[in-house]
């Protein structure tokens, strides 16, 4: 009902969600392909028909994905990597990749759409999903980027301005002086890790100048630098092993460049000069 206050709408979409009834996920994709309806409202519904898992919310996704509002785009990243625990979603790869390349737009309260779409992106890539007893598709590795500059939930604090008792949104202006060779970089990998292979990601991504896998003690260990020049994607099942890269390749890096690890949409976890796997893990 368009002529209800867009809070009502809201909790109306959240209550459908709650009780999980399959008769909610026509009237969300409905809304989500609403061009005259709020992106708010539209967003909303792309995060909560996430939850149903259904087959058909793939395509609609997809669609969603190349939206002319960033609001849209940004929910859509979220609900395909959502969907992805239990569907097949790689009939997004390329779009999604493209995603993560070029889409440096950062809907109101959130980071950009690039970072958003890259774990669903990371899953797709990674070599080793599961099916369960029931044959259930479902994904259980985790995408995380190590950056020099504020990003997702620290990018998201820092772009509230507080004027008195009102808080204004101004996405974060932000740059590093950061920029890796990839020539220089892979070299370095190959002296840490013997038997590193490179460029195994096929068809070659956008979204990526350099890619590599690493059979690390816990498994493999996919990563990448992205086409920023700054930032480093990992995807893998083991936390334990992506401590052991980021504290390694914070080693390499110059002292002068701030770094960060972040997890998909959480605070990121600084990596000082010098410190130890133990030390980032408390």
């Amino acid at each position: 009902d368009k002529t209800a206050g867009q809070s009502d709408r809201i909790a109306a979409i959240l209550a459908l969600e709650a009780i999980r009834d399959d008769r909610a996920v026509p009237v969300l994709m409905s809304i989500i392909q609403d061009q005259d309806d709020s992106p708010i409202i539209r967003g909303e519904a792309e995060e909560r028909l996430s939850f149903f898992h259904a087959p058909e919310a793939v395509s609609l996704y997809i669609t969603a994905l190349q939206d002319k509002s960033a609001d849209v785009r940004f929910w859509a990243a979220y609900g395909l990597r959502c969907t992805a625990d239990e569907r097949d979603i790689s009939a997004a790869l390329h779009l999604l990749d493209h995603v993560v390349a070029f889409d440096e737009e950062s809907p109101q309260g959130w980071w950009h759409v690039g970072r958003e779409a890259m774990s669903a992106l990371g899953c797709l890539w990674y070599p080793q999903e599961t099916t369960d007893k029931a044959g259930r598709h479902y994904v259980v590795t985790q995408t995380y980027l190590i950056s020099p500059l504020l990003e997702y939930a620290d990018f998201q604090r820092a772009s509230w301005q507080r004027e008195g008792e009102e808080r204004r949104w101004q996405p974060l202006q932000q740059s590093t002086t950061l920029r890796l060779d990839p020539a220089w970089l892979s070299d370095q990998l190959k002296q840490q890790w013997q038997g590193i292979r490179f460029n195994v990601i096929e068809p070659q991504p956008q979204s990526l100048i350099l890619n590599w896998e690493i059979d690390m003690p816990n498994g493999l260990l996919l990563g990448g630098l992205h086409r920023d020049g700054y930032g480093i994607m990992l995807t893998n099942r083991s936390y334990d092993d992506v401590l052991d890269f980021a504290v390694w390749y914070r080693s390499i890096i110059s002292p002068e460049h701030p770094l960060r690890l972040y997890e998909w949409a959480d605070s990121g976890r600084e990596l000082r000069p010098g410190m130890t796997v133990d030390e980032l893990k408390g």
